[in-house]
């Protein structure tokens, strides 16, 4: 069956927009829920400008492809009542809370889990094209022992925020779900994502690798050319560009591979780059020098204390198996790992970003 009309959640949002705007440029209509934004503005302009950032021709595409539909600021269960959208033949399930905090724990919860059941049971009952239910997921979701990942379902391991923590729940409800919805569910699970491995582009929104840099950047702000950071050698970091995670999935999508009703797949960047070198190149752009070593002053915890919920991902190294992922697409080479060349370009444009809106 062609792929022809897709409901995706988060176009407003970073992976989202890139993938809506992806898929508009394809040939492929997509329905966009999205919240607070009645005649649809912000959506197109989301879309528009991840088009801009990762040079993707519309071409006109959004006016007749791309569909808004406004949920409102309430329960997207709510939302959903009463919804029928009888020509979508996928969903991609983009939104989430990204809070890593504990005191916002209910709040993610119910984004992350609640609303991701909500949307899975309205797609098996009211889309009745619906031949497929993507959620996108992280791979951090295996918790926090590191070393060799498979692409399936975890449990009992450490789980360190509220992010984890909920992504983790949905993906268990999910697979509850199918049992009894039967509509087949995807778990597509990026690692860490970062910009666009050509342009740069990314949204600045401090999440992830960009935690690191916001936090370079407040030390530089405040005067400060060097400061200390406790990390050990050795640990490597996997970075994967969203024009990669985005290509991952639309040839999912698009696929004819005989699939799973319940699958599991890792998208990763590779493991080329040490966690060190990822905050060098940081402090290099940054004119900064960084020393790996205890805190000792001000500036030195101010850091550690802005980067704090990240600090437990750059001590741990996980190797994460994509061999599913990779058969399905019938890949037998991956993109390369970011080169460091394309890690500090990531980092100016995030830079003379900031330097733009502060102008």
């Amino acid at each position: 069956m062609l792929t022809k009309n897709l409901l995706i959640t988060g176009v407003t949002g970073f992976v989202g927009s890139v993938l809506a705007a992806t898929f508009l440029s394809r040939g492929i209509s997509v329905v966009a829920l999205s919240r607070r934004d009645p005649d649809g503005e912000r959506t197109r302009s989301a879309v528009a400008a991840a088009a801009a950032g990762c040079d993707i021709a519309l071409d006109g595409a959004m006016a007749g492809r791309l569909r808004t539909i406004d949920i409102g600021d309430g329960g997207l269960g709510r939302a959903l009542e009463g919804l029928v959208i009888d020509d979508i033949d996928a969903v991609w399930h983009c939104a989430a809370d990204m809070s890593h905090s504990g005191l916002r724990l209910t709040q993610a919860f119910e984004a992350n889990v609640c609303e991701t059941t909500a949307l899975y049971r309205w797609a098996a009952a009211h889309a009745p094209r619906c031949r497929r239910f993507h959620y996108v997921s992280t791979a951090y979701t295996a918790g926090m022992q590191g070393g060799k990942t498979e692409e399936r379902l975890h449990a009992g391991q450490r789980l360190s925020n509220a992010y984890q923590v909920t992504k983790w729940s949905a993906e268990q409800s999910l697979r509850t779900q199918l049992e009894s919805c039967g509509l087949p569910v995807t778990l597509f699970r990026p690692s860490i994502v970062v910009g666009h491995s050509r342009t740069g582009w990314t949204r600045r929104n401090g999440f992830g690798f960009y935690m690191f840099v916001e936090a370079m950047e407040a030390v530089r702000a405040a005067g400060h050319r060097s400061f200390s950071y406790d990390l050990p050698e050795g640990v490597c970091i996997d970075l994967v560009a969203v024009d990669q995670v985005v290509g991952a999935a639309v040839d999912l999508t698009l696929s004819a591979s005989a699939r799973q009703d319940f699958e599991v797949f890792h998208c990763i960047g590779g493991r080329r780059m040490s966690s060190r070198a990822m905050l060098e190149a940081i402090a290099d752009v940054l004119a900064l020098q960084i020393c790996f070593a205890a805190p000792q002053t001000p500036v030195d915890r101010r850091f550690a204390r802005a980067v704090a919920a990240n600090h437990p991902f750059a001590l741990t190294d996980w190797d994460f198996c994509c061999a599913k992922l990779d058969a399905v697409l019938g890949r037998t080479a991956r993109h390369p790992p970011l080169s460091p060349d394309q890690l500090q370009k990531l980092i100016r444009w995030y830079v003379n970003a900031e330097t733009e809106m502060a102008g």
